[in-house]
């Protein structure tokens, strides 16, 4: 996709600290920035990779609801992110489990 943001207004908010997490949160051909476009009412979202700037263009009365709800949804997808790795963690193999219950004295 080419970056050619539209003459508007404009605002800004920091992107995930991780490119693939960045990636992961646009989604495949940036169907979540799309979606989010449409839902948000504003014309454009783009991340600028280089400084890791997620940028909002549209009608000045939509950003300031726009940027909060953005940053809402990039906090609901690390606190996921973070989640499943704790389920990761803490998950058993099958052997484990046959393992701890044989212990068990039931």
């Amino acid at each position: 996709m080419t970056y050619s943001p539209p003459n508007t207004h404009y605002t800004q908010l920091y992107g995930l600290f991780e490119n693939e997490d960045m990636f992961k949160f646009i989604g495949k051909n940036g169907a979540h920035f799309k979606y989010l476009t449409e839902k948000l009412g504003v014309e454009y979202i783009w991340w600028n990779k280089e400084n890791n700037i997620i940028e909002i263009w549209g009608p000045e009365r939509k950003l300031f609801r726009a940027k909060e709800i953005m940053q809402i949804k990039l906090d609901a997808f690390m606190t996921n992110k973070q989640l499943h790795v704790l389920q990761r963690q803490n998950a058993a193999t099958t052997k484990e489990l046959n393992e701890y219950c044989a212990g068990l004295s039931i």
